[in-house]
């Protein structure tokens, strides 16, 4: 929530710095975000699905994270890129 509230905050102050037209800019503000918001809840709503609803064996196993050794930055580094590498774009 809070990443989606910054990213939310800037292209919306970008929108409106290249749009004279408010209604246009809210326009172009919402085309940009639309999918990558949409993708960040459908996204949430399965880790929802995996970590707050399964069983604690399930959540916890290592060979289901597919972990060697536990917890591993990378691979949530990894997954999560999209999302956390944010550069601006849509």
């Amino acid at each position: 929530g809070a990443v989606m509230a910054m990213e939310d905050g800037y292209q919306l102050a970008k929108s409106l710095a290249e749009q004279a037209d408010t209604l246009l800019a809210l326009n172009a503000y919402q085309s940009k975000r639309i999918t990558r918001t949409r993708k960040t809840q459908t996204v949430a709503r399965k880790n929802m699905e995996f970590f707050h609803q399964r069983s604690l064996n399930d959540r916890l196993s290592v060979k289901a994270l597919g972990l060697v050794g536990g917890y591993s930055e990378a691979l949530i580094g990894n997954r999560y890129n999209w999302l956390y590498g944010y550069t601006g774009g849509s």
